[in-house]
C-alpha cells in the first residue's frame, strides 16, 4: 500500500468519525443539526473574505472548502487520492 493509498484511507476513515461525531451530537442533543467546519474550528471572523470573492463559482467552492460540512471534503479528499493511487499502480 503506497502512501497516497494510505492518505486516501485515512482521510475517508477521519471523514466517517466526524459524520459519526455529529450525528451522535444530533440525536444526544435533540436541537438542529451543529455542523464541523473549518471555520468553526478556526473561527467564523476568519472565513469573512469568502463572500468578497467576486467568481461566483470559486466562491461556492470556498463555501464548500471551509463552511459545510468537514466531512465532505475530506470525504472528496479521499476518494481522489484512492483513484489516483489506482492508476498509479506500476
Amino acid at each position: 500500500m503506497g502512501k497516497v493509498s494510505l492518505f486516501g484511507i485515512l482521510s475517508l476513515f477521519a471523514s466517517m468519525v466526524l459524520f459519526a461525531f455529529e450525528l451522535i451530537g444530533n440525536v444526544m442533543d435533540n436541537d438542529s443539526w451543529q455542523d464541523i467546519s473549518l471555520l468553526s474550528l478556526i473561527g467564523q471572523d476568519k472565513g469573512d473574505w469568502i463572500a468578497n470573492v467576486d467568481f461566483a463559482l470559486a466562491q461556492k467552492v470556498l463555501n464548500l472548502i471551509f463552511k459545510d460540512s468537514l466531512y465532505m471534503p475530506l470525504f472528496v479528499i479521499g476518494v481522489i487520492l484512492l483513484i489516483i493511487s489506482g492508476f498509479a499502480k506500476k
